[in-house]
Parts: structure tokens; C-alpha cells; sequence
């Protein structure tokens, strides 16, 4: 990974308007599972999910949040706390060896992961001119959950 060049970023130009508090909003965003797959006969009042649903579910809550932030311009810091889980295994199987239904999986679903995960972020900066990161890893796809933090940091290395 040391090695491997993101895609271009371009800094966001947003003119934020100074906070009326000096509130820290801590964002929680934990198991997502890119990847999962599950047919609708196993999932209540709901049609098949995949990773399309899950790109979509991560754009909306990114949506939501920043509506949020917008709305009530009292947060000096926010701070993102990704929690594990985010992919649901680049293999097959989890850390213990379970085995899981997944689509995609390997390389594919840590692209997409990555690109949906940018795309949150970017949503927050365009409100939030200051996002500290945490991460921990899941017992899903433990390597995977670092490979996409690490990814998403040399994204942003050259950003404030």
C-alpha cells in the first residue's frame, strides 16, 4: 500500500460559515459489510441487498449528516469514528474462518468500498471543514477494514 497512488484528489473550495458553538459531533459508522449479499427470502419487508444497497444506504446517511451539520452550524470538530466492519470479507470467509455469502469479493469489493467511503467523506467536508478519523477493525474482514483506512488516508494525505 506504501506503493500505491490514489486517485487525484482536489482539495474541496467550500467558504464554511463559523460554527455559532464550539460542539464536537461524533459520527459512528460501523458495519457497513461491503459485499453482503442476501437474497430477500432472508431479510424482513425487504427486496435482495448488495452492494449497490449498501453504496446507496452509506450515500444517504452521508446526505443526512451533513444536512444535520448544515441545519444546526455548532460544530468547531467532527469526528468520524469508522468502527469495523466496513467490508464483509475479501475472501469468502471471515477472520475465523467462517464462511459468508458474498458479491463481490477480493479485489472489486475493496474498490467499491473505497470509492463509496470517498465519496462520504467528500459529502462531510463539504460541511465540516475538519473531520478527525478513527478506525478499528471488525472480525469480518479485519485486513480488509485496514487496507480501506489506509487507502482512504493516503487519499487524503495532502488534504488539511
Amino acid at each position: 500500500l506504501d506503493s500505491w497512488t490514489p486517485p487525484k484528489y482536489s482539495p474541496s473550495k467550500t467558504v464554511y460559515p463559523k460554527p455559532k458553538g464550539d460542539n464536537e459531533l461524533i459520527i459512528g459508522a460501523s458495519d457497513w459489510h461491503y459485499g453482503l449479499f442476501a437474497n430477500d427470502r432472508y431479510l424482513y419487508n425487504q427486496k435482495d441487498w448488495n452492494i449497490e444497497e449498501t453504496k446507496k444506504a452509506v450515500a444517504h446517511y452521508a446526505k443526512q449528516l451533513s444536512q444535520h451539520i448544515k441545519e444546526r452550524n455548532c460544530y468547531s470538530k467532527v469526528k468520524l469514528l469508522f468502527l469495523g466492519d466496513l467490508l464483509h470479507t475479501l475472501s469468502g470467509y471471515t477472520d475465523k474462518g467462517t464462511h459468508l455469502e458474498a458479491n463481490p469479493i477480493g479485489e472489486e469489493q475493496l474498490e467499491q468500498a473505497f470509492n463509496s467511503i470517498v465519496l462520504f467523506v467528500e459529502e462531510l467536508l463539504t460541511v465540516a471543514p475538519s473531520i478527525e478519523v478513527f478506525a478499528c477493525s471488525g472480525n469480518h474482514s479485519s485486513l480488509g477494514d485496514y487496507i480501506v483506512i489506509k487507502m482512504l488516508s493516503l487519499y487524503f494525505k495532502t488534504d488539511k
